[in-house]
């Protein structure tokens, strides 16, 4: 089984010999926070039963952090586990994926039968989205994601273009997805 997604660091380790600064999956070279760690201890008391699937506290939470309504919130195992969601709710016959992306985007589309086309983005511009996306954007599609920075290259797509990317994506009824993951290694987000 051949892996396209981070996170293993056993694997790394035995063909690298030592540890991956790896930001795809999660993991800290800095190890887990001590909050964390006591948080994790406090609820070994409850260990006993699943936790709450509609993540009642943490939507409260959220909602109350972000002035949110609570229904406007989902919570997930991980952004894979949400953009499978995503892809099983909205069946997209047809998609679009400015390459090279997240490999997860291509994966949770194929599951549901979404034909998936890909705008090539250029090295030499950074892999940063320009105006020949536009001309990509047709009626057939159903939806269309970008990563906002994208991934692996970091970049971020010119705000005026990510206007018009969004007008025409609603005038041809093109869901656009923006997945923000890394959003907060930005330096100015």
């Amino acid at each position: 089984m051949e892996r396209v997604h981070g996170g293993d660091w056993a694997g790394f380790e035995e063909r690298y010999g030592g540890p991956a600064l790896d930001f795809s999956a999660n993991t800290s070279p800095l190890g887990i926070p001590e909050g964390v760690s006591a948080a994790a201890a406090a609820s070994l008391a409850r260990a006993d039963r699943y936790p709450d699937p509609a993540c009642r506290a943490l939507r409260r939470a959220l909602a109350a952090r972000y002035d949110l309504p609570m229904d406007a919130i989902l919570c997930g195992n991980g952004a894979a586990d949400l953009l499978d969601r995503l892809a099983w709710a909205l069946r997209p016959r047809r998609a679009l994926l400015p390459v090279p992306c997240f490999t997860e985007y291509r994966t949770a589309l194929e599951r549901t039968g979404c034909e998936v086309r890909t705008a090539a983005l250029d090295a030499d511009a950074g892999f940063r989205p320009d105006e020949r996306l536009l001309d990509l954007l047709t009626p057939d599609l159903d939806a269309v994601i970008l990563c906002e920075p994208g991934n692996p290259a970091g970049r971020t797509t010119d705000r005026a273009l990510l206007e018009k990317i969004a007008e025409r994506c609603g005038e041809l009824g093109i869901l656009l997805v923006i997945d923000e993951c890394f959003n907060d290694f930005l330096e100015a987000p």
